[in-house]
């Protein structure tokens, strides 16, 4: 859910005591295990139906923002695809 959404729904008062949704969540459910990557737009970007239909380069360049975001440095090949 974005922004928009949670203030087209009524929810905008929410941000004057928290600056994210994420940041709401947080206080208001302590005890759960969020994940911040949930809350970035690169996870967004993976659950829309559009990210299905793209290129094997964009798909390539989305995968490299995502592993920016969770802090991944370096992917290395499976074995079986090195000489």
């Amino acid at each position: 859910m974005t922004r928009r959404q949670v203030r087209n729904h009524g929810g905008q008062a929410l941000f004057h005591q928290y600056p994210s949704l994420e940041e709401a969540l947080r206080a208001l459910y302590p005890q759960h295990p969020w994940d911040s990557f949930r809350f970035s737009s690169s996870a967004r970007a993976l659950l829309q139906p559009a990210a299905l239909s793209l290129t094997t380069k964009d798909q390539a360049e989305l995968l490299q923002e995502v592993g920016r975001a969770i802090g991944i440095k370096q992917v290395l090949p499976p074995p079986q695809f090195c000489s």
